[in-house]
């Protein structure tokens, strides 16, 4: 895994609250990616999807 580079099918994931101002129906609203600092991932490391969202939790 390249720190620098995504690698093709690889996938991010991002831990985000869950509040009803940051959400428009289903979709997050684009102010949850919006950062001075950048946004934070986590890449899926070849792990399952629960493993992952335990993680972020």
């Amino acid at each position: 895994m390249n720190p620098e580079r995504i690698e093709a099918g690889e996938v991010l994931f991002r831990a985000v609250q869950v509040h009803p101002n940051l959400w428009k129906g289903n979709r997050p609203s684009s102010v949850l990616f919006r950062n001075n600092q950048g946004v934070s991932v986590d890449r899926d490391g070849k792990r399952t999807e629960n493993e992952i969202c335990e993680f972020l939790q």
